[in-house]
């Protein structure tokens, strides 16, 4: 087998993960999509800052580089989980009044995921549950009324 010239290999690679860094962003059915946008965003800031990187970078300022890029992915969870918390806003209140119609008291909603796609509520006074979650709200709360903490 030829081997190839490494300008041909760069550009291949480089090509590649331009790929790989948009469908990521896009969203990849068997990934959450934080983890998808977190992986797409570390690949874009890798090649493009590798670019400027001098000659004489070591690995490990390599490695020490790559850790920092994922470190500063934290504020794009955060962002994320704002965005569908603001999304699922309007499906928490309808929970929240149908929750009210049945004399259960919801707790604040929380996110029940790292990426804040699930968010999720308790009835303080008898501990059922209810979940929003995109298009669908689900959970013990909406179909039953509230008993209170029941001792058996």
């Amino acid at each position: 087998m030829a081997k190839k010239e490494a300008q041909t290999e760069l550009f291949q690679l480089k090509t590649a993960l331009v790929y790989l860094a948009a469908h990521l962003d896009e969203g990849v059915d068997h990934l959450d999509d934080l983890t998808g946008k977190i992986l797409a965003r570390a690949l874009t800031e890798i090649m493009q800052e590798v670019v400027s990187m001098p000659r004489s970078t070591t690995e490990e300022e390599i490695g020490q580089f790559a850790q920092d890029v994922l470190a500063s992915t934290e504020a794009l969870q955060a962002e994320l989980a704002l965005r569908w918390q603001e999304e699922l806003r309007p499906l928490m209140e309808r929970a929240r009044l149908r929750a009210a119609e049945l004399d259960h008291e919801l707790g604040e909603f929380a996110p029940l995921t790292v990426n804040g796609q699930v968010w999720g509520a308790i009835c303080l006074k008898c501990l059922c549950w209810v979940t929003a979650v995109p298009h669908q709200v689900s959970g013990v709360v909406m179909l039953n009324k509230c008993t209170g903490w029941v001792v058996p």
